[in-house]
């Protein structure tokens, strides 16, 4: 019997640098640290984006032009993508910070492909994590991202 070959939707990982060296990474944080940080500057409104985070955001843009899973590369009739819209297939993005704690890895460590999408400036961390993790197809930096790339 023929091995079987998974097919599995990819991930997209898209690398940023954190400033918090201290203390552990978490994606999320408070209303009170954001007003904290919103009155030192460290964060955009409406949102509390951190502003190390504005050098991803075209990273992040074109990410979302990507194929969210096999079936947007192929021809799907009207009445499929109708019925399809009642599921929710979102992209698999990761956002991974830089530096990253050792613990991270093994949790992208899995048999789906990843592509790894990056600012200009974190291109040798972003090759550090290639070889690091399992099933890349790409590190890709900003600079090279255009339509003809999509």
């Amino acid at each position: 019997m023929a091995e079987s070959i998974p097919i599995s939707e990819p991930y997209y990982v898209i690398l940023f640098h954190t400033s918090m060296v201290q203390r552990p990474y978490v994606p999320t944080v408070s209303i009170l640290e954001t007003a904290f940080q919103y009155r030192q500057g460290k964060v955009t409104l409406p949102l509390g984006l951190d502003k190390s985070f504005i050098p991803t955001l075209p990273c992040l843009w074109y990410c979302l032009q990507l194929p969210r899973t096999r079936f947007d590369l192929v021809r799907v009739p009207m009445k499929g993508r109708k019925e399809a819209e009642r599921f929710h297939f979102p992209h698999r993005i990761v956002l991974f910070p830089v530096p990253w704690h050792a613990s991270f890895i093994p949790q992208l460590n899995n048999p789906w492909p990843k592509l790894i999408i990056t600012p200009d400036d974190l291109l040798e961390a972003a090759q550090d994590l290639a070889q690091r993790l399992d099933h890349v197809l790409d590190v890709t930096p900003a600079s090279a991202l255009n339509i003809h790339t999509l």
